[in-house]
């Protein structure tokens, strides 16, 4: 299955609460990385594109 649809399986505040978490650990990798420790750069754009995703649903179910 793809991530698409497990994310739309996802109830609201499940999705909000991944949310979270995402732009979370996408704070605490800049902090990292401004630190100079190693940080795995790819999981930036990972992370950028399921908050886009999480978004887009969330906007979906709200308009309808």
């Amino acid at each position: 299955m793809n991530k698409t649809n497990e994310l739309r399986e996802m109830s609201g505040t499940d999705l909000q609460q991944k949310l979270e978490k995402n732009l979370h650990e996408i704070l605490d990798m800049r902090l990292q990385l401004k630190q100079g420790k190693d940080v795995k750069v790819h999981k930036f754009s990972l992370l950028k594109r399921e908050v886009a995703r999480i978004k887009t649903l969330l906007g979906e179910r709200e308009n309808g």
